[in-house]
């Protein structure tokens, strides 16, 4: 049974054919922002984007009958968007019924709207219970529990990114408008980023003095504001100081929220995907010492660094589990 899939980010909408377990005509969009467009431009734009992407599919695979999607934000049962920090910037002014509007102009055809880290969880389904968080642009989550992901009818759950971290008083805003200092803020690519620059700048601090010696000071000409995530994690990986420096200090807040999450639920493993963790390995190596620092009760260190895991080393995830919740 083919199926197309997509994966909304907040940068692109990629969107395949998935078939038996396997993607193939994989097409990358430009997802459109409030960066550029209004609310109800960018949903005119996205529900545009979808139908003329799947259309196109349709033209070529003409048994094709099922549309699965996955939205970088909160979504429904009923397939309502409620919102996207790295789409909106803000909270919606209006409903966005993105499924029934696919329905309406695609009538012969079975829409599917979720999640994009419920679709991801699909994914890894079959490996017991597991908490499954992504670090790229921002920080998400979704626990699943004897195969099922927990989401109420609402859709919530999972925004863990949105949590204040504890101690940490930057005066960050978040992106979402409701408060500052925000975990996927501090932790997420975009995050590690801006802390840099912040640190970088800083000249008299700790950090600020790390930066002076450190390969990003001649790298970007001694502009901590020409710091990249990507500059970041490769120079981390090389041992350059003030890059963990940065990354310590960052990994914290997820650190404690994953010390929480086992705590509360005393769950065994927590999958961690996205293009920064995946990309940084010094990421990885810091969240892991954190939480051992932090300590995890009834959790030895052994344990917990066995309960920390990556994911797939791909961008891939929305796109397969959106097929397989469908196809199941």
């Amino acid at each position: 049974m083919k199926i197309c899939v997509c994966d909304i980010g907040g940068t692109n909408f990629r969107m395949a054919v998935f078939e038996n377990g396997s993607l193939y005509d994989v097409k990358k969009i430009k997802t459109p922002n409030f960066y550029l467009y209004n609310e109800k431009e960018i949903k005119r734009l996205i529900v545009d984007a979808l139908i003329s992407g799947f259309t196109e599919k349709k033209n070529i695979y003409t048994d094709m009958n099922r549309f699965s999607v996955c939205f970088p934000g909160p979504v429904t049962q009923e397939g309502e968007v409620l919102g996207s920090s790295v789409i909106f910037g803000t909270t919606l002014k209006e409903r966005f019924f993105l499924k029934r509007e696919l329905e309406e102009r695609l009538p012969d055809v079975t829409v599917s709207v979720m999640n994009d880290l419920t679709a991801a969880a699909y994914r890894y389904m079959g490996n017991g219970n597991f908490c499954l968080i992504t670090v790229s642009s921002g920080i998400g989550n979704k626990v699943c529990i004897d195969d099922r992901v927990i989401i109420d009818p609402e859709g919530r759950t999972g925004e863990i990114g949105h949590y204040s971290a504890d101690g940490i008083e930057l005066g960050i805003e978040c992106t979402c408008g409701t408060g500052k200092d925000h975990v996927g803020m501090i932790a997420s690519g975009r995050g590690v980023e801006l802390i840099a620059r912040r640190f970088g700048s800083e000249k008299e601090t700790e950090a600020g003095k790390l930066f002076l010696k450190s390969a990003l000071y001649v790298g970007c000409c001694g502009d901590s504001l020409q710091i990249t995530a990507e500059m970041l994690a490769r120079a981390a990986d090389n041992g350059d100081v003030f890059s963990r420096y940065v990354i310590d200090f960052c990994t914290k807040p997820l650190a404690s929220e994953i010390c929480l999450l086992a705590i509360a639920m005393h769950i065994p493993k927590f999958i961690i995907i996205g293009g920064f963790a995946l990309h940084c390995e010094y990421y990885m190596e810091a969240l892991v010492r954190n939480i051992k620092e932090k300590g995890i009760y009834n959790f030895t260190d052994t344990e917990i660094e066995k309960m920390i895991v990556c994911g797939v080393r791909d961008d891939d995830h929305g796109l397969i589990g959106a097929g397989i919740a469908v196809a199941i």
